[in-house]
């Protein structure tokens, strides 16, 4: 083919495309924010692990021109098919996150019809020898239903599909580094650097998993944890007329302290014996503590139970200052020190 022919091709998709653009972006903008709404309205999406939420882009001309008649060695039917002309990435903190963000896109049938064009990890089961920059493609067709194409012909959908990409934190580091750089960079035939980065991939491979299974090991133990405390509030609220108030309660300060006291054995049912059984000194207690401290369960109704129990244990793994466990001691009308 001749370049005056390539050439003419290049300015009719650029013409194509430009009319196509407004209506993209339109449409990049329903997707992001309808993605942001489904997540925020599911329990099985942990949002502290959400690293960065959607934003739509639109391809830009060169980009489009080079996929679709360069970057290949066949060309499209109709390059304005391509997929990613709008697009948009969602990144979280391990692959384990990745899942119940899929199933929640693919579930939506009523703005649009949403499939899998890459899955995460294809390249281990197509090209295991390699390691490449990875993450989970999903193209979302607008449906006739959706109110920003009412107007439009069914067969007039497919040109207006949105890429979504979903990563990990770690996948995300990667594409950033390499995207620009090799997969359309200057560097495309460096065979040093891209041996570099397929090293750093399957690095990245091992240090995702690893960090999924700290993730789980974590959540199983403050599972435990978390309803340990939850009985500490419950009994601290029903029977001492006081209230450990959620937005009051700085739980990553009582899991640490949860965590200090595990070198004695304690039962939560005799713990809660022992304060209902000395429930007037423990008023006398909460009467008088007015601060940051007497607002966690663990530190005033832990640290009780095991003053009463004379453990020199909580006087060597105390965390502040000594002055603060002496007066609680005293105020119990014990002496200082066990």
């Amino acid at each position: 083919m001749a370049i005056e022919d390539y050439y003419s091709k290049e300015e009719a998709l650029t013409k194509d495309y430009k009319r196509l653009k407004l209506q993209l972006e339109k449409w990049g903008k329903v997707v992001h924010n309808h993605i942001i709404s489904l997540m925020e309205g599911s329990s099985s999406i942990n949002k502290d692990h959400i690293e960065i939420f959607p934003k739509a882009r639109l391809k830009e001309d060169t980009s489009l021109i080079r996929k679709a008649f360069y970057r290949n060695k066949e060309t499209l039917a109709d390059p304005l098919l391509i997929s990613d002309k709008i697009a948009t990435r969602i990144v979280v903190t391990t692959r384990e996150d990745i899942e119940p963000i899929k199933s929640l896109i693919l579930g939506e049938k009523h703005i649009w019809k949403a499939t899998v064009s890459r899955e995460l990890g294809e390249d281990v089961t197509y090209h295991p020898r390699e390691f490449d920059y990875d993450s989970l493609h999903l193209i979302v067709i607008p449906s006739i239903s959706c109110d920003l194409f009412r107007t439009f012909k069914e067969s007039q959908l497919e040109f207006y599909g949105c890429e979504i990409q979903i990563r990990t934190l770690l996948q995300h580091a990667f594409a950033q580094v390499s995207h620009d750089t090799v997969y359309k960079g200057p560097f495309s035939e460096s065979p040093k650097i891209i041996r570099t980065l397929s090293t750093c991939m399957a690095l990245m491979e091992v240090v995702d998993k690893y960090f999924a299974s700290a993730i789980e090991e974590m959540r199983s133990d403050s599972e435990i944890e978390y309803a340990f405390i939850k009985r500490l509030i419950n009994l601290g609220n029903t029977h001492f007329m006081t209230e450990f108030k959620d937005d009051e309660i700085d739980y990553p300060f009582n899991y640490s302290l949860l965590r200090l006291f595990q070198g004695i054995e304690i039962e939560i049912d005799e713990l809660e014996q022992t304060i209902l059984r000395d429930r007037d000194n423990v008023k006398i207690l909460f009467g008088n503590l007015h601060s940051y401290l007497s607002r966690q369960p663990v530190l005033f109704l832990l640290a009780y139970y095991i003053i009463i129990r004379r453990e020199k244990y909580l006087h060597d793994k105390w965390p502040l200052e000594e002055n603060i466990l002496k007066e609680v001691v005293q105020k119990l009308g014990h002496a200082y020190p066990f």
